[in-house]
């Protein structure tokens, strides 16, 4: 049921989280007039003030947290005829310390929000480059599948393996090394679309999926891709080129397993040969 209710929320824009948690706030506040004051909607109110500032952010949140104080204070100051005039002071001081208690859950929720992501996102990337690592990979790359199986359109798949790599880690050591991959990830994400997927595979093996992309478009994309990385290679005196295998799915294929396989053949067909080429082959 939570779960539903947090999907539900997590696919709303910021204007509906507005409308909402405003909405709450005021309903509660009248609920609270109606009631007299007699019962306590300090709790309720929490309600409007998490869902702002989890799904909005703190300035939401915090919007919200100073309005139900204030209401609060309003519901309470206009049922005074309830209370001796010399309550007033104590509405005030109890609104105040409402108040701080919503900013201190504010806070608390923050910091629960922004760990959990910062969670999310190790447990996404890869730490030495910050690319996408292999198993989250996979699960984009299925995502796709079904996509391009429900929409009918196809999608290419770039499989890069460095060459002489190991020449780099054993003349110039393993910090040169990691410092390739990661200009290498620089490059490719530099280069490539919003919409596409770099990804670290393991080692120096990488991979690029092209969302919506077809076999002349990914043989353009894959060719200026090289080119860059040569280039950036060549700047730092590395001595690394590229085998890549690139291959288009005009059909979906039947498992992220078997796309993964059809471009990895491929780039293998370069790095037994050649090298620093692209092996380039259509599916479906």
């Amino acid at each position: 049921m939570l779960t539903r209710i947090d999907r539900f929320l997590g696919e709303r824009s910021t204007a509906f989280h507005v409308v909402l948690a405003l909405s709450l706030v005021f309903a509660l506040a009248f609920l609270d007039y109606v009631a007299g004051g007699q019962t306590g909607f300090t709790v309720f109110f929490l309600i409007p003030i998490v869902i702002g500032t989890w799904y909005a952010g703190r300035w939401l949140g915090l919007i919200t947290a100073v309005l139900s104080s204030f209401l609060w204070f309003l519901a309470n100051l206009s049922i005074g005829h309830y209370f001796p005039a010399s309550a007033e002071p104590y509405f005030v001081w109890n609104a105040l310390m409402r108040l701080v208690l919503f900013l201190i859950v504010i806070y608390m929720v923050w910091r629960l929000k922004t760990a959990l992501e910062r969670e999310k996102e190790l447990s996404r990337t890869d730490p030495l480059t910050g690319a996408v690592n292999r198993r989250y990979f996979r699960n984009i790359a299925s995502e796709e599948i079904q996509r391009a199986g429900r929409y009918g359109h196809s999608f290419s798949l770039a499989y890069l393996d460095l060459d002489n790599f190991k020449e780099v880690n054993d003349t110039l050591g393993h910090s040169a090394g990691d410092q390739a991959l990661q200009v290498v990830v620089d490059t490719m994400e530099h280069v490539t679309r919003s919409t596409d997927v770099v990804a670290r595979l393991g080692g120096d093996e990488f991979a690029v999926l092209f969302p919506e992309t077809g076999a002349d478009a990914g043989r353009e994309a894959a060719r200026h891709l090289q080119g860059l990385l040569l280039d950036a290679m060549r700047e730092h005196d590395w001595p690394v080129t590229f085998s890549i295998g690139l291959v288009t799915f005009e059909e979906p294929p039947a498992s992220v397993n078997e796309m993964i396989k059809v471009a990895d053949r491929l780039m293998y067909s370069v790095k037994d040969t050649t090298k620093n080429a692209i092996a380039a082959s259509v599916v479906g």
